[in-house]
């Protein structure tokens, strides 16, 4: 399968697809990938995979050497999420965004090579945030509520 079949099948992908070369070089971007950092997949091409975009952990910016080819090759582990953070990244027009994201090397007949997946998680990190501050507020009224069930109407007041 040549890079254009290939390309055309990982159109049909829903999650940022990226793939590149043992030296980080971009060998492939599919058209998701290409929506959500705001690159055409030639921007993409050969341009190495820790420079096309920025990469947060949390709010702290991770360092070009540190980003997914550090992790994958030079470590040998999966660029992964660490539990409890987000992982942000950074379009070419500015927009930062949370992502699931997973990067990983892989062998082919070529040699080692790479893959990233992406998906943007912003409606999911908003219902997060939204399910925290009910339940922050609910909690707040919790006391008062308790005191009106039992008709006891003084000593407190709602923000």
């Amino acid at each position: 399968m040549n890079n254009s079949e290939i390309g055309t099948l990982l159109s049909f992908i829903a999650e940022g697809l990226v793939l590149f070369d043992g030296n980080g070089q971009v060998t492939l971007a599919n058209p998701h990938a290409s929506l959500l950092l705001d690159h055409t997949a030639n921007e993409f091409i050969g341009k190495h995979i820790d420079a096309s975009f920025e990469i947060y952990l949390n709010d702290n910016l991770i360092p070009e050497g540190e980003r997914i080819t550090h992790s994958i090759f030079t470590l040998g582990e999966p660029f992964t999420t660490p539990h409890g953070s987000t992982i942000y990244f950074k379009s070419k027009s500015g927009k930062k965004f949370p992502v699931f994201v997973s990067a990983k090397a892989i062998k082919t007949e070529e040699g080692v090579n790479g893959v990233l997946i992406f998906r943007d998680i912003t409606t999911e990190k908003e219902l997060e945030n939204y399910k925290i501050n009910t339940a922050k507020k609910i909690s707040e009224l919790t006391p008062f509520l308790q005191r009106a069930a039992t008709g006891e109407f003084s000593g407190g007041s709602i923000r």
